[in-house]
């Protein structure tokens, strides 16, 4: 899997969740911040307060379990925001 995503300034998924998936890394190719949910399903609505941060220019990787879940995200600015995310399995 590898998709471009314009992430809102509203709950965005970036990725369904997905059991067969072992890996995943998420790229902010944007100019602002993202607030990402990786917990699948979040107890609480996400915000740009009560996520995971990831800076404008950064990725992530996720491996394991987290990778498995439902990723969402959001920012705090204007417009939409470029992600770009892969995944898959080792096998």
């Amino acid at each position: 899997m590898r998709t471009a995503i314009a992430v809102a300034t509203t709950t965005t998924e970036i990725a369904p969740a997905d059991k067969s998936r072992e890996w995943i890394i998420i790229q902010n190719n944007s100019d602002t911040a993202l607030s990402l949910d990786i917990a699948g399903s979040p107890s609480e609505p996400l915000t740009v307060s009560n996520g995971l941060v990831l800076a404008a220019g950064a990725d992530i990787t996720l491996t394991g379990s987290p990778a498995n879940n439902r990723i969402t995200a959001l920012h705090g600015g204007s417009g939409s925001k470029d992600v770009r995310v892969q995944g898959g399995s080792n096998r």
